[in-house]
């Protein structure tokens, strides 16, 4: 893609305005798929609608000297929207647009024990509420399948700096660090589940928790450890305490008690 096409892209994957519209043509696209009426260049021309519109916004939000046609012309638009119908494409092969079908034709996809056989079925669904900088702004990008953080686009580029986070824990651990405590999530159920946790570390709360309680927690536990060890590699820093040598053993405590003659 030419870097115009990319930008534009971009834009139009994480601007909210603009996710209804495409949450409607992502619900057309997939149900034609699965009825087997699904036509490759009328899912182009689809998604040029939703191209153009996002060429407008973009072209007004950066102040472009050129109209919007001028600014993002045809070929550059055609780029993105044929860009936009494979991303599609694909992301349906995975499963992560059957949360839109209709319901009867979900059912048909349910397998044995009513689990779905697409992995990416309702992620999209799950609302969860930032508190962030009042310049900073967080979406959902379903075409992505992933959270964003948006920064304000400056001069003289107008580019548009962008942090991506595969879920909604990891935006809300980046939001503490980077800003505080007062920020990440503020929903009650990120909390509550994070309370919980918190708790299960007090003498005699995990000897009470159920089954599911305990299996949580190792599972956060263990999400934890990989974390800090990951960047302990990143920072070349051992976690191990490494075992002093018994001289100097011998030296540190006989520093402070005179009569010691060694542990031999």
């Amino acid at each position: 893609m030419s870097i115009d096409a990319d930008e534009l892209k971009l834009y139009i994957d994480n601007e909210s305005s603009l996710h209804g519209q495409a949450q409607s043509i992502f619900k057309n696209l997939a149900t034609k798929k699965v009825r087997s009426t699904y036509q490759h260049d009328l899912a182009v021309k689809l998604f040029g609608y939703l191209v153009e519109a996002g060429a407008k916004k973009a072209a007004k939000e950066y102040g472009a000297t050129l109209p919007w046609h001028k600014a993002f012309p045809t070929a550059t638009r055609k780029e993105v929207a044929e860009a936009l119908t494979r991303s599609f494409e694909a992301e349906f092969e995975l499963g992560n647009y059957d949360y839109l079908l209709p319901k009867k034709y979900q059912k048909q996809m349910l397998g044995v024990g009513g689990k779905t056989k697409f992995p990416g079925r309702g992620h999209a669904t799950k609302k969860v509420k930032f508190r962030a900088p009042a310049d900073l702004k967080i979406s959902w990008s379903p075409m992505n399948q992933a959270y964003f953080a948006l920064w304000p686009a400056t001069a003289p580029t107008h580019k548009q700096q962008v942090l991506k986070t595969s879920n909604a824990d990891e935006m809300c651990a980046w939001l503490r660090e980077t800003y505080g405590a007062p920020y990440g999530c503020s929903s009650r159920t990120h909390h509550s589940r994070k309370a919980k946790h918190t708790q299960m570390h007090d003498p005699g709360a995990l000897r009470s928790a159920t089954d599911r309680q305990l299996r949580g927690f190792y599972r956060e536990e263990k999400r934890d450890v990989a974390r800090a060890r990951a960047e302990a590699v990143r920072r070349g820093l051992p976690l191990h305490a490494r075992k002093k040598p018994a001289a100097q053993l011998d030296r540190e405590i006989a520093a402070h008690v005179s009569s010691w003659r060694g542990g031999r």
